[in-house]
Protein backbone atom coordinates (compact mmCIF):
# COMPACT_ATOMS: atom_id res chain seq x y z
CA UNK A 1 0.00 0.00 0.00
CA UNK A 2 1.41 3.35 -1.06
CA UNK A 3 2.44 5.05 2.08
CA UNK A 4 2.10 9.13 2.66
CA UNK A 5 3.68 10.80 5.65
CA UNK A 6 2.23 13.79 6.86
CA UNK A 7 4.32 16.09 9.52
CA UNK A 8 1.81 17.71 11.87
CA UNK A 9 3.40 21.27 13.16
CA UNK A 10 2.36 23.01 16.03
CA UNK A 11 -0.73 25.23 15.01
CA UNK A 12 -1.25 23.74 11.64
CA UNK A 13 -4.76 23.06 10.85
CA UNK A 14 -4.57 21.05 7.85
CA UNK A 15 -2.73 17.76 8.76
CA UNK A 16 -6.45 15.68 9.29
CA UNK A 17 -7.95 17.45 6.07
CA UNK A 18 -5.36 15.60 4.29
CA UNK A 19 -4.98 12.28 6.04
CA UNK A 20 -8.89 12.33 5.16
CA UNK A 21 -8.68 13.26 1.67
CA UNK A 22 -6.46 10.70 0.80
CA UNK A 23 -7.72 7.58 3.67
CA UNK A 24 -11.39 8.35 2.97
CA UNK A 25 -12.21 9.86 -0.37
CA UNK A 26 -9.15 8.83 -2.61
CA UNK A 27 -8.20 5.13 -0.55
CA UNK A 28 -5.91 2.46 -1.10
CA UNK A 29 -3.55 5.03 0.73
CA UNK A 30 -1.88 4.67 4.19
CA UNK A 31 -2.02 8.44 4.56
CA UNK A 32 -0.23 8.94 8.84
CA UNK A 33 0.46 11.82 10.95
CA UNK A 34 4.57 12.54 11.65
CA UNK A 35 4.86 14.21 14.96
CA UNK A 36 7.02 17.57 14.86
CA UNK A 37 10.08 15.96 17.09
CA UNK A 38 10.42 12.69 15.06
CA UNK A 39 13.57 12.43 13.64
CA UNK A 40 12.11 9.57 10.83
CA UNK A 41 9.39 9.47 8.36
CA UNK A 42 8.30 5.89 8.94
CA UNK A 43 9.44 4.97 5.09
CA UNK A 44 6.59 6.55 3.41
CA UNK A 45 6.80 6.52 -0.09
CA UNK A 46 6.09 10.31 -0.61
CA UNK A 47 5.46 13.22 1.78
CA UNK A 48 2.87 15.80 1.82
CA UNK A 49 3.21 18.97 4.33
CA UNK A 50 -0.20 20.22 4.88
CA UNK A 51 -1.14 23.81 5.32
CA UNK A 52 -2.74 25.85 8.54
CA UNK A 53 -0.39 28.20 10.39
CA UNK A 54 2.29 26.20 12.19
CA UNK A 55 3.55 28.44 15.29
CA UNK A 56 0.97 30.85 14.25
CA UNK A 57 3.13 32.30 11.51
CA UNK A 58 5.17 34.45 13.88
CA UNK A 59 8.40 35.64 12.95
CA UNK A 60 6.96 34.75 9.10
CA UNK A 61 5.35 32.05 7.79
CA UNK A 62 7.17 28.75 8.07
CA UNK A 63 9.94 30.59 9.77
CA UNK A 64 9.75 28.69 12.91
CA UNK A 65 8.96 25.22 11.39
CA UNK A 66 12.65 24.14 10.08
CA UNK A 67 13.16 24.30 13.86
CA UNK A 68 11.36 21.25 14.32
CA UNK A 69 13.37 18.04 14.27
CA UNK A 70 11.05 16.33 11.16
CA UNK A 71 11.91 19.05 8.80
CA UNK A 72 15.36 17.83 8.80
CA UNK A 73 14.00 14.07 7.84
CA UNK A 74 12.15 15.81 4.96
CA UNK A 75 15.00 17.35 3.48
CA UNK A 76 16.80 13.95 3.80
CA UNK A 77 13.73 12.85 2.10
CA UNK A 78 13.74 14.84 -0.63
CA UNK A 79 17.33 15.03 -1.47
CA UNK A 80 17.42 11.64 -1.53
CA UNK A 81 15.02 11.90 -4.35
CA UNK A 82 11.41 11.18 -2.79
CA UNK A 83 7.95 12.84 -3.75
CA UNK A 84 7.26 16.00 -1.31
CA UNK A 85 4.51 18.23 -1.71
CA UNK A 86 3.94 21.23 -0.09
CA UNK A 87 0.32 23.05 0.62
CA UNK A 88 -0.17 26.51 1.78
CA UNK A 89 1.93 27.11 4.56
CA UNK A 90 3.70 23.42 3.78
CA UNK A 91 4.45 25.46 0.66
CA UNK A 92 6.17 28.34 2.70
CA UNK A 93 8.03 25.82 4.57
CA UNK A 94 9.78 24.17 1.59
CA UNK A 95 10.95 27.52 0.44
CA UNK A 96 12.10 28.28 4.47
CA UNK A 97 13.98 24.84 3.83
CA UNK A 98 15.56 25.57 0.68
CA UNK A 99 13.89 23.22 -1.07
CA UNK A 100 11.93 25.31 -3.32
CA UNK A 101 13.18 28.56 -4.54
CA UNK A 102 12.09 31.89 -3.98
CA UNK A 103 9.72 33.11 -1.72
CA UNK A 104 5.74 33.75 -0.81
CA UNK A 105 4.87 37.74 0.23
CA UNK A 106 1.98 39.44 1.25
CA UNK A 107 -0.73 39.26 -0.90
CA UNK A 108 -0.98 42.42 -3.46
CA UNK A 109 -4.04 43.46 -1.89
CA UNK A 110 -2.56 43.36 1.19
CA UNK A 111 -5.76 41.59 2.72
CA UNK A 112 -6.08 38.13 3.87
CA UNK A 113 -7.74 36.11 0.97
CA UNK A 114 -10.26 33.10 2.05
CA UNK A 115 -11.80 32.42 -1.83
CA UNK A 116 -11.58 30.19 -4.96
CA UNK A 117 -9.12 30.55 -7.17
CA UNK A 118 -8.20 29.82 -10.85
CA UNK A 119 -5.06 27.62 -12.03
CA UNK A 120 -4.04 26.57 -15.12
CA UNK A 121 -2.05 23.35 -15.23
CA UNK A 122 1.21 24.38 -16.53
CA UNK A 123 4.03 21.85 -16.37
CA UNK A 124 3.34 18.19 -15.86
CA UNK A 125 7.25 17.89 -14.82
CA UNK A 126 6.71 16.49 -11.66
CA UNK A 127 4.78 13.08 -9.67
CA UNK A 128 1.97 15.59 -8.54
CA UNK A 129 1.29 16.84 -12.35
CA UNK A 130 2.40 14.06 -14.04
CA UNK A 131 -0.80 12.84 -14.66
CA UNK A 132 -2.40 15.93 -15.07
CA UNK A 133 -3.68 17.61 -18.67
CA UNK A 134 -1.55 20.60 -19.46
CA UNK A 135 -3.32 23.91 -19.27
CA UNK A 136 -6.74 22.25 -17.76
CA UNK A 137 -8.02 24.22 -15.67
CA UNK A 138 -8.73 23.41 -11.47
CA UNK A 139 -11.20 25.39 -9.14
CA UNK A 140 -9.51 25.46 -5.85
CA UNK A 141 -9.88 27.27 -2.58
CA UNK A 142 -7.08 29.42 -1.53
CA UNK A 143 -6.50 30.85 2.36
CA UNK A 144 -3.69 33.08 2.79
CA UNK A 145 -2.08 36.45 3.36
CA UNK A 146 1.25 35.63 2.65
CA UNK A 147 0.40 34.29 -0.30
CA UNK A 148 1.93 35.92 -3.37
CA UNK A 149 4.81 34.24 -5.32
CA UNK A 150 8.29 36.18 -5.71
CA UNK A 151 11.73 35.44 -7.17
CA UNK A 152 14.52 37.24 -8.34
CA UNK A 153 14.88 37.45 -12.02
CA UNK A 154 17.09 34.70 -12.82
CA UNK A 155 15.20 32.29 -10.50
CA UNK A 156 12.08 33.44 -12.37
CA UNK A 157 13.86 32.83 -16.02
CA UNK A 158 15.25 29.27 -14.59
CA UNK A 159 11.66 28.40 -13.80
CA UNK A 160 10.36 29.38 -16.95
CA UNK A 161 13.37 27.75 -19.34
CA UNK A 162 13.01 24.24 -16.95
CA UNK A 163 9.13 23.90 -17.28
CA UNK A 164 9.46 24.42 -13.31
CA UNK A 165 6.36 26.46 -12.77
CA UNK A 166 3.51 24.10 -11.86
CA UNK A 167 0.40 26.03 -12.32
CA UNK A 168 -0.61 29.48 -13.04
CA UNK A 169 -3.34 31.98 -11.49
CA UNK A 170 -6.19 32.51 -14.46
CA UNK A 171 -9.61 33.18 -14.78
CA UNK A 172 -12.64 30.79 -15.16
CA UNK A 173 -11.52 30.50 -19.01
CA UNK A 174 -7.80 29.92 -18.45
CA UNK A 175 -6.97 33.17 -19.25
CA UNK A 176 -3.71 34.24 -17.54
CA UNK A 177 -3.50 38.18 -18.48
CA UNK A 178 -2.87 39.96 -15.51
CA UNK A 179 -0.02 41.58 -15.09
CA UNK A 180 0.54 41.58 -11.56
CA UNK A 181 -1.68 37.69 -11.24
CA UNK A 182 -4.55 36.42 -8.77
CA UNK A 183 -2.59 37.97 -5.58
CA UNK A 184 0.58 39.80 -7.00
CA UNK A 185 2.14 36.74 -7.38
CA UNK A 186 4.80 37.32 -10.16
CA UNK A 187 4.09 35.60 -13.99
CA UNK A 188 0.91 34.54 -12.42
CA UNK A 189 2.71 31.59 -10.70
CA UNK A 190 0.09 29.38 -8.30
CA UNK A 191 3.16 26.58 -7.57
CA UNK A 192 6.44 25.60 -8.54
CA UNK A 193 8.46 22.75 -8.80
CA UNK A 194 12.31 21.74 -7.28
CA UNK A 195 15.21 21.69 -9.95
CA UNK A 196 15.92 17.68 -9.80
CA UNK A 197 11.81 17.58 -10.13
CA UNK A 198 10.65 15.96 -7.21
CA UNK A 199 9.49 18.68 -4.89
CA UNK A 200 6.49 20.97 -5.82
CA UNK A 201 4.22 24.15 -3.61
CA UNK A 202 1.48 25.66 -3.92
CA UNK A 203 -0.47 27.92 -2.29
CA UNK A 204 -4.00 26.75 -2.53
CA UNK A 205 -5.43 23.79 -1.51
CA UNK A 206 -6.62 20.44 -3.26
CA UNK A 207 -7.01 18.51 -0.20
CA UNK A 208 -10.10 20.90 0.52
CA UNK A 209 -11.66 20.18 -3.29
CA UNK A 210 -11.85 16.55 -2.60
CA UNK A 211 -16.13 16.20 -2.46
CA UNK A 212 -18.64 17.98 -4.06
CA UNK A 213 -20.62 18.52 -1.53
CA UNK A 214 -17.64 21.22 0.36
CA UNK A 215 -17.64 23.02 -3.14
CA UNK A 216 -15.53 20.41 -6.00
CA UNK A 217 -13.60 17.78 -6.90
CA UNK A 218 -10.42 19.02 -8.25
CA UNK A 219 -8.11 18.99 -6.12
CA UNK A 220 -8.74 15.06 -6.37
CA UNK A 221 -6.75 14.45 -9.67
CA UNK A 222 -3.44 16.55 -8.01
CA UNK A 223 -3.11 14.49 -4.52
CA UNK A 224 -3.42 10.98 -6.72
CA UNK A 225 -1.21 11.89 -9.15
CA UNK A 226 1.69 10.59 -7.37
CA UNK A 227 -0.35 7.47 -6.42
CA UNK A 228 -0.57 6.71 -10.27
CA UNK A 229 2.55 4.16 -11.51
CA UNK A 230 4.41 5.36 -14.34
CA UNK A 231 3.43 3.45 -17.83
CA UNK A 232 5.61 0.72 -18.62
CA UNK A 233 7.37 1.24 -21.97
CA UNK A 234 5.89 -0.76 -24.71
CA UNK A 235 7.95 -2.98 -27.05
CA UNK A 236 7.40 -4.12 -30.37
CA UNK A 237 5.66 -6.76 -30.96
CA UNK A 238 6.81 -9.48 -33.05
CA UNK A 239 10.77 -8.36 -32.26
CA UNK A 240 12.49 -11.00 -30.81
CA UNK A 241 16.67 -11.74 -30.54
CA UNK A 242 17.66 -13.85 -33.17
CA UNK A 243 19.59 -16.85 -32.18
CA UNK A 244 23.12 -17.04 -31.99
CA UNK A 245 24.78 -19.19 -34.90
CA UNK A 246 27.63 -20.66 -34.24
CA UNK A 247 30.12 -22.24 -36.96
Amino acid sequence: MFRIAVPKLPGASGADDLIYAYTSVIGGVEAYAVEPEAERLGKPDAVVLPGGYSFGDYLRPGGLAKTCRVTGAVKKFARDGGPVLGLGNGFQILCELDLLPGSLVINYSTKFMNEQAYIKVASRACPFTKHLEEDSILKLPISCYYGAYFADPRTLRELEADDHVAFRYCNHLGDVDDPIGFNGSLNSIAGVISRHGNVMGMMAHPERAVEAIRGGTDGIAILESVLIPDAEPEHESGAQEAPSQEG
